[in-house]
């Protein structure tokens, strides 16, 4: 089983093997290892960016 959970600008993936359907856990992890790392490639670069948090309602209020 594979699950991707993606927020804002993170990505994590958890993958869980069954044996009897994986003859060889190591091949595989480093095919998906090395699939990821061709797309990451591939995508095209952009500075990164700080976006600071919205204040809260009770700071906007204050500040008002």
């Amino acid at each position: 089983m594979t699950v991707l959970v993606a927020h804002r600008e993170r990505c994590s993936l958890g993958v869980t093997l069954d044996a009897a359907a994986i003859a060889d856990p190591v091949a595989f992890m480093r095919a998906l290892d090395e699939g990821f790392r061709e797309v990451l490639e591939a995508a095209p670069r952009r500075p990164a960016t700080v976006t600071p948090p919205e204040p809260n309602r009770e700071q906007k209020d204050s500040v008002a």
